[in-house]
């Protein structure tokens, strides 16, 4: 029996230009995603990373549209952020109110088709 890899990735504070938390109402409570923008281009078709990518407007000029979303809801929040604000500080651009729905989704269907990838 073949042993699987275990696949893993890595995105580094000095590959990013900003960070920051993005949060809409929700039922009783807020729902959160931390946003990495990068300083740069990134493969929106990464073996790992792809699922968090997302295409949404830049959240200043000289960023791009393709940013990595993480969710952020629960007991990830609090130290998702205390993470970028003590390891990245001058990358913090603070929390959002966003319009519901801005989350979305993966683009799985485009990663299919760009990449070939079967397993999704």
């Amino acid at each position: 029996m073949a042993q699987q890899q275990k696949r893993q990735n890595v995105i580094a504070w000095r590959s990013l230009a900003a960070v920051g938390l993005h949060w809409t109402p929700a039922k009783g409570s807020a729902s959160y995603t931390l946003e990495l923008c990068p300083d740069g281009l990134i493969d929106r078709d990464d073996p790992v990373l792809w699922p968090m990518v997302r295409d949404d407007e830049p959240l200043r000029p000289g960023l791009p549209r393709l940013r990595y979303r993480l969710g952020a809801n629960g007991d990830r929040r609090e130290p998702l952020v205390e993470a970028v604000q003590r390891y990245a500080p001058h990358l913090w651009f603070g929390e959002t109110e966003r319009e519901r729905g801005y989350g979305g989704l993966p683009d799985t269907r485009g990663h299919r088709e760009r990449s070939g990838d079967r397993t999704r």
